[in-house]
């Protein structure tokens, strides 16, 4: 006769009725009697006075303490978001870190695109004259966003001097080039 009451507790907790607790499923496989928890739809009602609800099982198996009693045996409560608050300002300062770098190998990247192009644009020119050369330059550069600081030749060979201004940090990089025919032997 027990092992049918264990059948019948057994299918009634995979169809049960709505109106029980659950069944302990541990108990009826050591064998023990079935025993339902408290009924679901109490734990919403409101107590007597109608100032507090029943909560979960676990708050209702210790005593009610005190906010005062609580602090006193958990001193590091809250510390999981003082953490959580550090973890994300040091994020948002190693962001900031990476974008500020970002930008000036970009700015630097473009300076030395724009000095190349530049050098190279002028030693096309450097036989008609110096100032052609430079002149020449000059246009490339300021197209490539660049401003030329300096341009002279060497013989045959353009030396550039070319900044580019980071307009986010008020930064400017820097690039030097130099260009010319190749020498044989």
């Amino acid at each position: 006769m027990a092992a049918d009451e264990r059948e019948r507790d057994r299918r009634a907790l995979d169809h049960g009725p709505l109106d029980h607790g659950p069944l302990d499923r541990r108990a009826l496989d050591q064998g023990a009697p079935a025993q339902r928890g408290p009924d679901p739809c109490s734990l919403a009602r409101p107590e007597s006075d109608g100032r507090e609800l029943h909560r979960l099982d676990s708050d209702r198996r210790s005593p009610a303490r005190p906010e005062s009693e609580r602090r006193e045996l958990d001193p590091e409560s809250g510390v999981a978001t003082v953490f959580a608050c550090l973890c994300i300002c040091l994020l948002i300062g190693v962001t900031a870190l990476g974008v500020h770098l970002g930008g000036a190998v970009l700015g630097r990247q473009r300076a030395e695109i724009a000095a190349d192009l530049g050098a190279l644009a002028g030693a096309m020119r450097v036989h008609q004259g110096a100032d052609a050369a430079c002149a020449r330059a000059r246009e490339v550069v300021t197209s490539n966003g660049g401003i030329m600081k300096s341009c002279r030749t060497d013989g045959l060979d353009v030396l550039l001097e070319v900044r580019t201004h980071l307009a986010a940090w008020g930064e400017d990089a820097s690039a030097r080039a130099r260009a010319g025919p190749v020498r044989v032997g």
